[in-house]
């Protein structure tokens, strides 16, 4: 599976990468990293903040671009949504992010749409940032 994600695969292929595990273990290191890797391989990447998108979305309505900010979305190669699921969504905004993946609208659907077919790294281990505040507490 690691393959299938440094060799890009799953971008020709369609699929989506769960990245998941408990906080502080590096989830979003990894997600940017592999963005990274993603630019330097030819493709586009976009990464967002669940939260962020959600205000992105409404300040683009408020301008009246929000239909060239989907475009945006839509083009890039890879999508990195980070966060999703830490803090609840207004029910307006599940159809901004609906807009984003072309699918019905439902949170069911959205859980749906991204775990099929998709690659699922699942993250262990103690919080990194724990660790660090212990090392500086022994200092």
């Amino acid at each position: 599976m690691l393959n299938d994600v440094s060799l890009m695969r799953f971008i020709q292929s369609g699929q989506n990468i769960i990245i998941s595990g408990p906080t502080g273990v590096g989830n979003s290191y990894l997600a940017c990293a592999l963005g990274n890797n993603i630019c330097r391989n030819g493709f586009t990447a976009q990464f967002f903040r669940i939260n962020t998108l959600i205000e992105k979305f409404s300040l683009e309505r408020a301008k009246g671009t929000y239909l060239n900010f989907i475009k945006r979305l839509t083009s890039a190669s890879v999508l990195i949504l980070d966060d999703f699921g830490i803090k609840p969504l207004e029910p307006h905004s599940y159809q901004d992010l609906y807009d984003v993946i072309d699918d019905p609208v439902t949170c069911e659907a959205i859980t749906d749409r991204v775990t099929a077919n998709s690659l699922q790294i699942k993250m262990s281990g103690a919080s990194y940032r724990q660790k660090k505040s212990t090392q500086v507490d022994k200092v």
